[in-house]
């Protein structure tokens, strides 16, 4: 090892002391001259053991590799889904492949040649490829649009491998440069397999300087999206000074406006990222974060996987800043800023600013100063729900956006609570599209037995139910009639010698949600029963006791 500040102090300390009390000055110079050579040699020896491990750890990499390769092709030609049967050892190896990264970008650093080589050269690995496609399958139930099509087959699974190459690498962009910040598109399937095969390698190189000590590095860190932030407040006095003033003036929001200078050069300079690939990093610096209130607890959502690896990395070279210019931290459960008698919540790498009428200018001051150093440009957006009325509505990406502000009872617990929160309803040429699709799929697949059409059927009613949101119950009640309406098409053109008693008696099941009489479809195979996912089910916790009594007409 080099030598350290404090012992190269008590080394001239020794020196000094020997000088004073010996004559002999020349030999103790010499002395010291080969204690400093042999340090010097310990060093050079150290740095080639160093070397040696490494590349002894890249050949074990290597040959793991090649040997799970020739398995992994082998189950391709047999059209079998590869992770089903080598999951363990594909964890193992892309473990194995994020530490050696870490260890080099520690070595050479995280920009260096050594690491953006590496980088192109692992990428596009077979192992790499399918892990990134087996996350898309975990996270396809989660606010990703038209990605319901995603079944375990051939296509899907060659067409996977073939987009993930290199070449589309280098030749893939999101085209967000001709649009402008507030017209951002919706991400498909192809935009989150390759964010989640760059998020495999950034993640591990970017958290260096902050997770030292833990080589092992989690990947699914990043992948729970929909629990990003929360903060929870158990009294009502909290939540309701809370509610009057949040989101006026919020320093995420602040941040949320950072990324619509794209070409920014200072995030492309210090990311660990290939020059090649630099292209496709300033296509993904656009963030849509948006944010609900609900139950007392306050989370923030982002639909763009690879933004929030980003923003963890702008939030804490924030956070350096803020406290480098004038904060007091306060360590807790929470990190606490005090600016004056302003004060900022840290949590989970997210900010929020309480008190912001008064103390508004100084917080923009800071945030200025900071976006000057580091090459931003700003913007100012403001949200005030005091500007949002009930039923008021607002056009966004192709969605309503519409405030609500309703009494809302739990059917388990029998407590009424009220519910504040900004959320996205469906377009009518949207629910036109759906009924359309869950028409085509009952009448192109008579062939397919009802357990196996209700396969089909479940994933795209359960992925649309998250993504929409619907705020009345005439909505869901009219949905769910429309699919018994289409199952019982069906039923009466593949069954058509069966009486229509026995069909109800074996096909449909009544279910009694809250005074209403409602029909679901369900398919048997051998002994078991699997019944069609009813919208009401769905959204039982914002089903309201008042509605339920006028809307009987509704009952099937």
């Amino acid at each position: 090892m080099i030598l350290k500040l404090g012992e190269l102090f008590s080394l001239c300390k020794d020196i000094i002391y020997i000088m004073g009390n010996n004559n002999n000055k020349w030999d103790i110079i010499k002395d010291v001259k080969e204690a400093l050579y042999c340090s010097e040699q310990e060093n050079g020896i150290k740095k080639k053991k160093n070397l040696r491990s490494l590349e002894a750890f890249k050949k074990e990499i290597l040959f793991k590799f090649k040997k799970l390769k020739f398995l992994l092709l082998e189950n391709i030609k047999k059209t079998t889904w590869p992770i089903l049967k080598y999951k363990k050892n594909i964890c193992i190896l892309i473990s194995l492949r994020k530490r050696y990264l870490v260890l080099l970008s520690k070595k050479y650093g995280p920009q260096s040649i050594q690491v953006e080589k590496q980088i192109c050269s692992w990428i596009s690995s077979l192992d790499m490829r399918i892990y990134a496609i087996t996350i898309i399958y975990k996270i396809r139930y989660r606010f990703i649009y038209d990605v319901n099509k995603l079944f375990l087959s051939e296509k899907n699974l060659l067409v996977f491998l073939s987009w993930l190459k290199i070449n589309n690498l280098l030749n893939y962009s999101t085209n967000f440069k001709n649009e402008k910040f507030e017209l951002q598109k919706i991400f498909n399937v192809n935009d989150y397999a390759i964010q989640i095969l760059f998020v495999q390698i950034l993640q591990p190189i970017m958290n260096i300087d902050y997770l030292v000590k833990d080589l092992k590095v989690d990947y699914k860190l990043s992948w729970n999206i929909d629990k990003n932030f929360f903060l929870d407040l158990k009294s009502k006095n909290t939540f309701d000074e809370l509610f009057n003033f949040f989101v006026s003036k919020m320093l995420i929001g602040v941040i949320n406006e950072i990324y619509t200078d794209t070409s920014c050069e200072w995030l492309t300079e210090t990311l660990p990222f290939p020059k090649k690939l630099k292209g496709v990093l300033s296509n993904w610096l656009g963030v849509l974060m948006c944010f609900q209130i609900r139950k007392c607890m306050m989370y923030i959502l982002s639909r763009d996987i690879i933004s929030l690896l980003i923003l963890n990395f702008i939030l804490k070279k924030l956070k350096e800043f803020v406290y480098l210019e004038r904060g007091n931290v306060k360590v807790g459960t929470y990190i606490y800023w005090v600016l004056n008698k302003s004060w900022i919540v840290y949590s989970k790498n997210k900010f929020i600013i309480y008190d912001f009428i008064t103390f508004d200018k100084d917080v923009e001051l800071i945030v200025k100063r900071f976006c000057l150093i580091y090459g931003f440009k700003i913007s100012y957006v403001k949200y005030d729900y005091n500007d949002w009325k009930i039923d008021r509505k607002l056009n966004f990406l192709n969605f309503i956006i519409c405030y609500s502000n309703t009494k809302l009872c739990r059917l388990k617990e029998d407590r009424c609570f009220l519910d504040k929160f900004l959320c996205m309803c469906s377009f009518e040429k949207y629910i036109i599209i759906f009924k359309n699709r869950i028409k085509n799929i009952l009448r192109s697949n008579l062939n397919l037995s009802p357990y196996q059409l209700i396969c089909l059927l479940n994933p795209i009613i359960k992925e649309w139910n998250n993504y929409f949101y619907f705020e009345k119950l005439e909505k869901l009640l009219k949905l769910d009639y429309f699919i018994w309406f289409r199952t019982w098409k069906y039923l009466k053109r593949k069954f058509k010698k069966i009486p229509i008693r026995v069909l109800f008696r074996k096909f449909y099941k009544v279910v009694k949600i809250a005074g209403l009489r409602i029909w679901q479809f369900r398919g048997n195979q051998k002994s078991f029963t699997m019944y069609i996912s009813l919208f009401c089910e769905l959204n039982r916790s914002l089903l309201l006791k008042s509605t339920f009594k006028t809307q009987k007409n509704y009952r099937i």
